[in-house]
């Protein structure tokens, strides 16, 4: 429930995205989660009406080194074995 003390103040907040990367939502993609396209549909105009205000938008993005010695533990499987995944200067590791 929004009230008077978790109203957000749009003047002060920034918009975060994680996880909004190519390889993280193409169909496919082995690091593709379930509702991953729900979340772009939402996510982009958020990212757009933020940008209109003049509001402040920071993307959180990953990218591992093609044998994933840099990847979490929960992920360093897949991009072995299925990489490479999010790496550096590919299409599926940009927005």
């Amino acid at each position: 429930m929004i009230d008077q003390h978790t109203r957000p103040d749009y003047t002060r907040c920034t918009l975060l995205t994680i996880d909004m990367q190519n390889d993280m939502l193409r169909q496919g993609s082995p690091l593709r989660s379930r509702g991953a396209l729900r979340a772009v549909k939402t996510v982009g105009p958020l990212v757009e009406a933020f940008r209109k205000r003049g509001l402040p938008v920071v993307h959180l993005v990953r990218l591992y080194q093609p044998d994933g010695s840099n990847a979490d533990l929960a992920r360093r499987s897949l991009v072995v074995e299925r990489g490479p995944l999010l790496k550096p200067h590919t299409r599926g590791a940009r927005l």
